[in-house]
């Protein structure tokens, strides 16, 4: 190679480093919205390739795109927010006629009436105090989101624009972009391919293994909970949804809690539904539809994936749930690739560079060999 082409080289390197760093400055303020997009654009990509091979619409990729997109807002977006509006109304009906004196004795006499303990001593009041305040924070906490969704109209507009020129613009020419980026990366076309491929199946696994799930075990609890006399049961639903979701906590917690108040009123059936719906039923689901959701591209160790998931939330916010766990999946995969590929000659190449260093410092093994 001559010394023009390794200039040459050199600055374009350079150039490519220096507008690579200004080309993200400018796209700064809306990372999270091009995250946002990029996944929901893997998510949606079996949907498209159905849609664009379908009657009027075949081959016709941007109205596939968009037909894509009014689908999943009219079944899941609209449904959810419509959920979520539920939930806040029947929440603050709740903390309205929410009175702690009567939960209170009802645990009192709970306690009091167990066998092996004797009379006990509750200090009512500060126990009426403390579920007051609780309630007064959780009714503080939804007037302040509601402010806060107010007062952001005109940046979610703005925003919601955005996304939208992004996934139109995006969506068509998805796979020729991959394509090209695979051609054009420096590890090959192999190995970029096998990143694309563990990066969209975890993504999508994250999708349908946690947040389906979590959808259809909140919706089959609630099922429950209406059979067993629960009065705000949307409520209990999307509460339920957001458990699931959760690494670890799970909807048992919420299950135990409404079957134990049931419990206390003297419903042992209702409680006895709730905890059949729970164990019975709607455990089951997750042991049933999780090996059929997640990829086998995307399996890695449990314990990585709850470190992903919890970190990538403390440190992105609900965008990191997908993040964090592509990242640590995707650093176990350049382990892999390095084992696999470049190990072998690193390690000879290592050698050859420690040995004569060896042999100078130890002549003696350099006369045991010639005896």
């Amino acid at each position: 190679m001559s010394k023009t082409n390794i200039w040459s080289r050199v600055f374009f390197a350079l150039a490519f480093i220096i507008l690579l760093i200004l080309s993200f400055l400018v796209i700064q303020p809306f990372v999270t919205i091009i995250i946002f997009t990029i996944i929901l654009v893997i998510v949606l990509k079996p949907a498209y390739n159905y849609f664009l091979e379908r009657g009027w619409i075949k081959g016709r990729k941007r109205l596939a795109a968009t037909v894509t997109l009014f689908a999943f807002i009219i079944l899941i977006f609209i449904p959810l927010f419509i959920l979520i509006q539920i939930t806040i109304t029947q929440l603050s009906e709740l903390t309205a006629s929410f009175d702690p004196t009567g939960l209170v004795e009802q645990v009192e006499a709970f306690i009091n009436d167990l066998q092996f303990t004797g009379e006990l001593l509750i200090d009512s009041e500060k126990i009426k105090d403390a579920l007051v305040s609780a309630m007064e924070a959780v009714a503080s906490f939804l007037g302040d989101m509601l402010l806060s969704l107010v007062s952001s109209i005109p940046t979610l507009i703005f925003t919601v624009i955005i996304f939208l020129v992004l996934y139109i613009s995006l969506m068509p020419v998805y796979d020729e972009l991959i394509s090209k980026m695979e051609e054009t990366s420096p590890l090959g076309q192999e190995i970029s391919s096998l990143y694309y491929r563990k990066t969209s199946a975890m993504v999508s696994s994250l999708v349908y293994g946690i947040f389906l799930i979590a959808l259809i075990q909140g919706i089959a609890m609630g099922f429950f909970y209406w059979l067993a006399g629960v009065e705000f049961v949307i409520l209990l639903v999307l509460i339920s949804i957001a458990f699931a979701v959760l690494p670890v906590v799970g909807i048992s917690y919420l299950t135990l809690f409404v079957a134990f108040v049931f419990a206390l009123q003297g419903e042992y059936v209702s409680a006895a539904i709730v905890l059949f719906g729970f164990y019975g039923v709607v455990n089951w689901i997750d042991v049933l539809l999780r090996p059929r959701l997640i990829s086998k591209e995307a399996y890695t160790n449990f314990a990585l994936i709850l470190l992903g998931i919890l970190g990538g939330m403390m440190w992105a916010g609900f965008l990191g749930l997908f993040i964090g766990p592509t990242v640590l999946m995707l650093l176990v995969t350049t382990i892999q690739i390095y084992q696999e590929q470049f190990a072998g000659e690193d390690s000879k190449v290592i050698k050859t560079i420690v040995s004569p260093k060896n042999d100078i410092e130890n002549p003696d093994n350099e006369l045991s060999k010639s005896e």
